[in-house]
């Protein structure tokens, strides 16, 4: 009997040692876990701070030179952040928490030294100035009389507080699941004692795979031993189990969840696994991609080779490049993959996973800003070679002649007046942008807006022997900027009279579909090719450009109408057909009543 109870208090004991390792491990991880993701928040938020400051800071240096301490003052007036400008020697240039008249030479703070090194300083230190704790995060900045650095702070102190609370609920919980569960073994320990015949039974249930059959046997000693074994493996069992169906199930919610495509190769490059946006961007199912080679399943060359460089790597090897590729013959993508090896048990054979990223956007963006500049640089070079080759004409003689004076004179004029309206139609495209996080509404009446546009192209019209109709549905309200809806229908309006030849006709008008109203403007001209048709609201773009020189476009209307109709929430859309006219459509939310 004695020798019973050793064994029994030796194995409680045993594994109630086990569970207190197990639970200070855990503590541990969930502390450390949590601190630093505290202070990895507080550190985002510093590095977010400090680079609007720094920003601030540059764009305050252009326009003259700051007071670097009245700006750290008015800048961190209203928070906890303290903002201090540093020069290279050391000396504090401005503090918005301290006088710099009784700061100390800040050479020696780590940050600083950090951050005239290696681009950015970081440290969570006590304050010398201000005689508390703080985490700083300075950053280089380049200004006219040489480099400053920005130094931004936040006090620890709240931080701390929370960690300490939270380390004290972990070690609460902690504490009350080690009573728990010693109270559970107390439980456990007075069942384990039971006859053999009940042994019999519970390795039956756990052969037939029920886990959670347990041995109530408790003696003799030999007997309670086996049966604590098995009820020990049984629990192991079905823990792993769960583990293994958890896992499993977090596993499918994470690659259902991911907007980039996973696939997942084995040593035979066959995909044994992929993800809901895999089959959204290469157009095929999980079961048409599922044992069958990556070479079928996508089918592009470049990633076949990439695959097979990845597997024959060392490690867990990982690599990234762009892919180029035209899915169903309707859509071009331009997407990035990024691949690394999974070590698969002894065997030696790894799996590889491929993250597929799409960057179509980014790559069209980049692509438009490109295009932007130079059409830009184009469109401002014509008028001023023009200008710059009269003028020097005119330096070498020829304004001598008269006529030959007045007449490019006029040249020079017309140029300079093409310049100035690319000038201001880019502006209108800046202030839209600006607006549309802070635009002026009212309620507008739409044909108040239709005739006010009407009146201002209408003499030309007449000119041109153009018929001007307008047509309107009962009374239609919108909410939104009057001023600019003038100018998005007269751009419109003004479009048609330039490509619509005499005695055509232009109808402008507002029809109401469900929620929205829809201003259109339709003309018989030229019309539009099908292949501009995608395009024709893009910055710069002419469909026909000989035509649009000669007219005195910009090239800037329409994207000025789009961008108008964006800040109001709408869009824009255009019908045409080669010599049939064209109708251009603007929709806007209507004014709920």
């Amino acid at each position: 009997m004695i020798f019973q109870r050793s064994n029994l208090i030796r194995g409680f004991l045993f594994y109630l040692l086990i569970l207190i390792l197990i639970v200070a491990v855990f503590v541990f991880g969930i502390v450390r876990f949590f601190s630093a993701s505290i202070f990895g928040q507080v550190e985002y938020e510093l590095r977010d701070s400090a680079l609007m400051l720094k920003g601030l800071l540059v764009y305050s240096e252009k326009q003259g030179s700051p007071d670097y301490d009245a700006f750290c003052k008015e800048a961190g007036k209203n928070g906890h952040t303290r903002i201090t400008i540093i020069n290279e020697d050391g000396r504090v240039l401005g503090d918005s928490h301290a006088e710099i008249s009784s700061m100390n030479n800040h050479g020696d703070r780590p940050e600083f030294i950090q951050s005239l090194r290696g681009g950015e300083g970081f440290s969570v230190r006590h304050s010398a100035s201000v005689g508390y704790r703080l985490m700083y995060l300075a950053l280089p900045v380049e200004v006219g009389t040489g480099n400053l650095v920005l130094r931004i702070s936040r006090p620890v102190n709240a931080v701390d507080q929370v960690i300490a609370g939270a380390n004290r609920t972990v070690m609460f919980i902690s504490l009350l699941f080690l009573v728990l569960a010693l109270v559970a073994a107390v439980r456990t320990g007075q069942w384990i004692r039971r006859p053999l015949r009940r042994l019999v039974d519970v390795a039956s249930r756990l052969e037939t795979g029920d886990l959670d059959a347990r041995s109530e046997v408790a003696y003799p000693e030999e007997f309670r031993v086996l049966g604590h074994t098995m009820n020990a493996m049984a629990k192991s069992l079905a823990g792993r189990m769960e583990t293994v169906r958890r896992q499993r199930d977090e596993y499918q919610s994470v690659l259902s969840g991911m907007s980039e495509a996973v696939i997942v190769l084995d040593e035979k490059l066959q995909v044994v696994e992929s993800n809901p946006a895999a089959e959204r961007i290469f157009l095929r199912s999980r079961k048409e991609m599922l044992s069958r080679p990556l070479l079928n399943a996508v089918r592009n060359l470049h990633l076949q080779e990439f695959a097979e460089g990845l597997l024959a790597g060392p490690g867990t090897m990982s690599a990234e490049f762009p892919l180029s590729f035209t899915t169903g013959g309707e859509r071009d993508l331009y997407l990035q993959v990024h691949g690394a090896l999974i070590p698969r048990g002894e065997s030696g054979h790894a799996r590889a996973v491929l993250v597929f990223t799409d960057i179509t956007g980014i790559k069209r963006s980049e692509q438009v800003r490109k295009d932007f500049v130079s059409n830009v640089s184009h469109e401002l070079k014509t008028p001023i070679t023009s200008i710059k080759g009269f003028v020097e004409t005119l330096i070498d003689g020829a304004a001598e002649d008269r006529e030959i004076l007045e007449r490019f004179l006029g040249i020079i004029a017309r140029q300079a007046d093409n310049m100035h309206a690319i000038i201001e139609d880019l502006l209108q495209l800046s202030r839209l942008d600006e607006q549309s996080l802070g635009l002026e509404e009212s309620p507008v009446n739409v044909e108040t807006v239709l005739r006010n546009a009407l009146e201002r192209v209408r003499e030309i019209a007449r000119s041109r022997d153009i018929r001007l109709e307008l047509r309107t549905d009962e009374a239609c309200m919108v909410r939104g900027n009057q001023g600019l809806l003038e100018q998005a229908v007269f751009n419109l309006l003004d479009n048609a009279v330039k490509y619509s030849g005499s005695g055509g006709e232009i109808v402008v008008g507002v029809r109401r579909k469900g929620a929205v109203a829809e201003v259109f403007v339709r003309d018989q001209g030229v019309g539009i090719p099908p292949e501009d048709l995608p395009r024709v609201f893009e910055r710069f773009y002419r469909v026909d450009k000989a035509r649009s020189r000669e007219t005195g476009g910009t090239g800037l209307g329409l994207a000025i109408v789009k961008h108008i109709a964006l800040v109001h929430g709408g869009g824009v859309s255009v019908e045409s057909s080669p010599g049939m006219g064209s109708e251009f459509m603007i929709t806007l939310p209507q004014e709920q009543a």
